[in-house]
This record gives C-alpha cells, sequence and structure tokens, in this order.
C-alpha cells in the first residue's frame, strides 16, 4: 500500500528514484523497581525516498517520513510535492529580485517554526537555563504582533521510557505557558509534576 502510494506521482520528467519502507512492530515493556510493569505494542512505518528531475538539469531531494499506522494518502502527498519540487527546482533559472515578500509556513515548515516553543518548554531546557521559560508567563514574549498561540503535547504512546501514563497536555494557551514537560529528573530538580519526556 505504502509502496504503491510512493510512486503514485511518478512522471516522465520528475520521478521517485529510489526508495526505502519499513514496517516496524514493536513490544514496550516497562518495569522499574518501584512497582511499575507497562506493556504496550507500537507499530512504526517509516522510511525515505529520493525524488528526481533530469531535465533540463539535474536534480534530486531527498525525504523521509514516519507514521504510526500506514497513512497511504499522506504520503502520496509527500511524494506529490517532493516530485514537483524537484521538478520546479530542474526548471529554475533565475532567484526572485531582492525585497520583502509574505512568507506563508505550512506542514513540516510550520511544525519547525513552531518547535521552538516545545523545546523551551523542556525541563531540562529549564533547568540547565537554557530557557527562562515559567509557568504563567508569556511564551512568546511581551510584544506580540498577531495571533498569541495556543499548543497542546499530543501522547502519541500510552507510557514514557520511564513508565508515565502519556496524556494530552496543554502547553501554551493564548500566549501564556501552561505547563513544562520532562522526564523524571529533570521535573523532580525544578519542583514539578513528572509528565514523561
Amino acid at each position: 500500500t505504502l509502496a504503491a502510494a510512493l510512486f503514485q506521482s511518478d512522471a516522465q520528467d520528475a520521478f521517485v528514484n529510489s526508495a526505502e519502507i519499513f514496517a516496524i512492530r514493536r513490544t514496550v515493556r516497562i518495569a522499574t523497581s518501584r512497582g511499575t510493569d507497562a506493556r504496550y505494542v507500537r507499530h512504526i512505518f517509516k522510511g525515505e525516498f529520493v525524488a528526481q528531475c533530469v531535465q533540463p538539469t539535474d536534480v534530486e531531494l531527498y525525504a523521509d517520513f514516519m507514521y504510526d499506522a500506514p497513512d497511504a494518502d499522506a504520503l502520496e502527498r509527500a511524494a506529490g510535492e517532493l516530485v514537483r519540487a524537484a521538478r520546479d527546482r530542474a526548471r529554475a533559472t533565475e532567484a526572485p529580485k531582492a525585497g520583502k515578500y509574505a512568507l506563508l509556513l505550512t506542514d513540516k515548515y510550520l511544525s519547525t517554526a513552531l518547535s521552538l516553543y516545545l523545546e523551551k518548554a523542556a525541563a531540562s531546557m529549564v533547568y540547565a537555563k537554557y530557557s527562562n521559560y515559567e509557568i504563567g508567563s508569556s511564551a512568546q514574549g511581551e510584544d506580540v504582533r498577531g495571533e498569541r498561540i495556543n499548543m497542546t503535547r499530543r501522547a502519541w504512546e500510552p507510557f514514557s521510557d520511564e513508565g508515565i501514563p502519556m496524556r494530552d497536555r496543554e502547553l501554551i494557551r493564548d500566549g501564556v505557558l501552561q505547563s513544562l514537560y520532562g522526564s523524571t529528573r529533570f521535573c523532580r530538580y525544578l519542583g514539578i509534576e513528572p509528565t514523561g519526556a
């Protein structure tokens, strides 16, 4: 299913030239000396692929993916975007003129930009003084232009590596930091509830 989705966007001038797909079934058991004994099964579907366009200039672009269920639609979209980007780059001849441009971030680019807030809310970063975040403070600073951010951390496994039950947690509400997150060690250092890293 995933292989078919991956090559759906192939065309004569641009195509996926190579790919690897892995389907992994992982049984996880977490046992501690304090009585934690948790077990669950996790499925991972991951891989990487290269899109290529050979004319008028040979261009190759790389991408990787990881899903917890075989998401053929998402992979087909990702491959299609990479094939189109390879074609566009092969045909590009001049850079745009210097100036001011409106920029719209989507998908992984938006995720990358917003990951700053997630990194700064890690208990390990706060403890080491790499982040000045405090619960109740403005996560976006004092001079906010535009919308205030709302962000929730979603649990994608039932337990952390330490056996802490994972659950969705509100991170930022209307630009204000609601919680920090992290392993038992760093949360205890800060005197907050361990949430799992």
